[in-house]
């Protein structure tokens, strides 16, 4: 029995690389294609659906507001605040200016 095969004419070449061995030719284009979709694809996980808050602080923050006869004295946290108590008109009309006005002059 003779079989006789039938020559469609040369091989279908595939590039450069059809004669190196696998190793060296570098991945089929289906393996390219999944790594390539491997490494860089994003994937949706739970891990980032979680909302990621700032940890709570160790120590208590600073009280900041400061109370004098128990009202708000101030909300900065000055240790010393000056506190004038209101005057007369009586002794405001004893001020006297130390530094009078200039009179206008040309130049």
């Amino acid at each position: 029995m003779l079989v006789e095969e039938k020559e469609e004419g040369p091989p279908a070449w595939d590039g450069p690389n059809q004669d190196l061995p696998r190793r060296l030719r570098g991945p089929q284009k289906d393996e390219l294609k999944s790594f390539i979709l491997q490494k860089y694809m994003m994937v949706d996980s739970a891990e980032d659906q979680k909302t990621h808050r700032p940890m709570a602080p160790r120590e208590a923050p600073k009280k900041l507001i400061r109370y004098i006869d128990n009202q708000v004295v101030s909300t900065k946290g000055e240790r010393f605040k000056d506190v004038r108590n209101p005057e007369a008109k009586e002794m405001k009309s004893t001020y006297i200016n130390l530094k009078p006005a200039r009179k206008y002059r040309f130049h």
